[in-house]
């Protein structure tokens, strides 16, 4: 075998040794010498495709080329030769594609610019021709919102509003309309009428780190962050018309992703405290640094990555946690046996950005646990307040909450949520003092006013010692039965009156209601409850027809008994106060407790309207959820609902008018009967068609719907939304 191999190859090197003789032999005049053919020199077209007002699209069609470089300028400026743009510009690989498109986005609007574009071969570098093509973004305003710039931290756009019209517009970060939406319910239309700023001609806004939201307050733009714009037209009374909302959602640029690493190390770790050295590497210019714990991070984290960025870089015009070179930071207070995550966002000078979340974990606890001892304490406070006994040991704070059980328990059936967590976000901190006062042997006494007659609630508190290891407490009790009120008005008001009232333009409405304790045994009870009568029905039957409880379920517009009493009507309520004085019932801010009438898709609401003149004289009506004074006669035979009187509004004082809207959000609609002038209800003397029956229906159960909110979120997040959510309630 080994020699059929050795006689192989002898074989194989005889035949390419003749090869080379014979390819050697030539004619004597023939030029020994191999013909070298010129490289192809490499070539670019460049083919303008789609430009928008934010970005520009081109084709490139290249020839014998491995890679490309491009840059944007001014018409005016120009590049020596392509090694200079290559040097200076944006270089990618073509990767043996003939044809590439790119997409410009450092472009705005209403500009003119010049596109560089050459490519190139390697081993050895051959350069082609700088190719410069010139466009421009000067284009219409086809839609009424047009984005006119959308950069790294600032964006502009132009609304386009036709003669004559006036609009609202406003810009927010997507995920805190999200957030206001899913508390309080609404749309675009009713985030717009409530928050938007008053055009009446076309403009043109640019904002730049932050815009400036309904409350003057200024609120942050950060990269690859979603945003929206809103615009539509508004009425005589300063309310979105409905279908002319246009919403304009976008992205602001991804920061390019930084090459250059940040180091994190943390050391010294006790159960309180951490040494943490943050330490750059050239070429990041500066940094924003943030700690927290990891449930912290997380609460943000589901509002995704851009979140968790924005709050580690923090508000731009505010610099205490910004540095450029290395930094040593000494934590203290830090929670013991806790997971801490350290996060950093690097800079550089061309929009970079370079993201560390660096974790670790605090010690275990040195220092004794506190104790929490709540008890219930019976005294002579009024019915509608209950008093406790607090008594603390190894506490140095400590925070305390008051709200129904049913609030209690609905949030702590949400994932992740811990009673520590409801107290700390939704209680009362106690003053140094208060909580010096609990340690003694005598403990402290708090009370809570303002309860609720025969409901069920929770008093939590929350101790914390110098390690902030908390511990915490609750006590569950039931309120008693509200005090009878009201005496012989009370007694003899039911009966079935005719009311009177004439509206914002004049016209005189005249129309049935019954006053009378409920519409069954559960209304009956309920409303007993609270002192309170019922008052059925509210304008012209024609118009606004009373729907018994029966009537909603017999047409399908209740799923049953409980919804049907909740949500019958038009129906509005007299209540008798604790200090003597009768007034109508007012729906609070944390949620009705009441519905004037929901059904058939429609929901009622009693509200009050003002007239308001602006300086042009511009008449409008502005609403409130008012409580309106009621007045009763001496032989009870009639009622009078007087105005509410707001003296101390800016520009006031506004007088508003018993009236009906028809709500599209719980704080704020549209009108319905606008009312100006006092309701007048006289009793009827003699048979005349009611609006309903005072029949009592089989009993049926009926809970009056609550709602607290709980929010657990990035604390200056939580800020900036709730003043947004208290704004939307007046």
């Amino acid at each position: 075998m080994q020699k059929t191999n050795i006689l192989h190859k002898f074989m194989c090197a005889s035949l390419l040794l003749s090869a080379w003789t014979f390819a050697g032999c030539s004619d004597d005049d023939t030029d020994p010498s191999p013909i070298i053919e010129p490289p192809i020199p490499p070539t670019v077209v460049v083919q303008a495709g789609e430009i928008t007002h934010t970005s520009a699209t081109f084709k490139l069609t290249a020839v014998a080329s491995a890679d490309y470089a491009y840059a944007i300028t001014a018409p005016e400026e120009k590049f020596a030769d392509a090694k200079e743009l290559f040097e200076k510009g944006h270089v990618g690989i073509l990767d043996n594609e003939s044809q590439l498109e790119i997409t410009l986005q450092d472009v705005s609007s209403n500009n003119d610019y010049m596109l560089h574009v050459a490519t190139r071969q390697v081993n050895p570098y051959i350069y082609s021709k700088v190719v410069s093509t010139p466009f421009n973004t000067r284009l219409d305003y086809s839609e009424m919102i047009t984005m006119t710039k959308i950069g790294y931290t600032d964006y502009a756009y132009h609304v386009e509003v036709p003669a004559g019209k006036t609009y609202k517009h406003i810009s927010v970060r997507k995920s805190d309309f999200d957030f206001i939406v899913s508390l309080v319910g609404g749309s675009y239309e009713t985030y717009l009428s409530a928050f938007g700023f008053e055009i009446k001609e076309s403009g043109d806004f640019a904002y730049d780190k932050h815009f400036v939201d309904v409350l003057d307050g200024p609120v942050d733009i950060y990269s690859n962050t979603e945003y929206m714009v809103l615009a539509g037209e508004i009425d005589q009374n300063g309310k979105i018309i409905s279908g002319t909302v246009t919403n304009k959602l976008f992205f602001t640029r991804k920061a390019n992703e930084l090459p250059y690493d940040i180091n994190v190390e943390v050391s010294d770790i006790t159960s309180m405290t951490a040494k943490v050295t943050i330490i750059p590497e050239q070429g990041i210019t500066k940094f924003r640094y943030l700690t927290k714990t990891e449930v912290e991070f997380d609460n943000t984290s589901f509002e995704g990555e851009s979140a968790i960025r924005s709050s580690i870089i923090g508000q731009w015009d505010q610099s205490e946690n910004e540095s450029s070179e290395k930094l040593q930071l000494d934590l203290k207070g830090l929670i013991p046996q806790t997971n801490y995550i350290v996060g950093v966002v690097g800079f550089d000078n061309n929009n970079g950005e370079k993201v560390i979340l660096h974790r670790f974990t605090t010690g275990e606890p040195v220092l004794p646990r506190p104790v929490v001892e709540a008890s219930y304490e019976k005294t002579q406070e009024p019915w509608n307040s209950a008093t406790f006994r607090l008594k603390f040991k190894n506490t140095v704070s400590a925070y305390m909450c008051l709200h129904p059980k049913s609030a209690f328990d609905e949030v702590l059936n949400r994932p992740g949520v811990s009673i520590e967590d409801v107290i700390i976000n939704n209680g009362t901190l106690l003053t140094p003092e208060q909580v010096a006062e609990a340690m003694t042997e005598k403990g402290l006494l708090v009370s809570g006013p303002d309860l609720i007659a025969e409901t069920e609630y929770t008093f939590a508190v929350y101790a914390a010692n110098e390690e902030r290891v908390g511990t915490a407490t609750a006590v569950h009790f039931t309120t008693e039965a509200l005090p009878q009120i009201g005496g012989e008005i009370r007694k003899n008001m039911p009966g079935k009156y005719t009311a009177t009232i004439t509206d914002k333009d004049g016209k005189v409405h005249t129309f049935p209601v019954e006053i009378t304790t409920g519409v069954n045994e559960a209304t009956t009870k309920a409303y007993a409850a609270k002192n309170r009568l019922v008052c059925l029905g509210f304008g012209d039957l024609k118009e606004y027809p009373y729907y018994s409880p029966e009537t909603l379920l017999e047409k399908g517009w209740a799923s049953n008994p409980n919804e049907a009493s909740l949500n019958y009507g038009p129906k509005w309520f007299i209540e008798f106060q604790q200090d003597g004085t009768i007034t109508t019932t007012k729906p609070s801010f944390n949620g009705y407790d009441f519905t004037m009438g929901s059904f058939n898709g429609k929901v009622l609401s009693l509200c009050g309207y003002a007239k308001k003149v602006s300086s042009n004289g511009t008449v409008k009506h502005i609403d409130m959820f008012a409580e309106f004074s009621v007045e009763v006669s001496k032989d009870y035979n009639t009622v009078t609902i007087k105005p509410y009187i707001d003296a101390e509004a800016y520009g006031g004082p506004f007088t508003y008018y018993p009236s009906m809207m028809l709500k599209t959000s719980e704080y704020g609609g549209d009108p319905l009967l606008v009312g100006a002038s006092e309701l007048v209800l006289k009793r009827d003397t003699q048979a005349v068609k009611s609006a309903a029956s005072n029949t009592i229906a089989p009993a049926v159960e009926l809970n009056l719907p609550r709602k607290v909110t709980i929010n657990i979120k990035e604390q200056t997040v939580r800020l900036n939304r709730d003043l947004i959510l208290e704004h939307w309630s007046k």
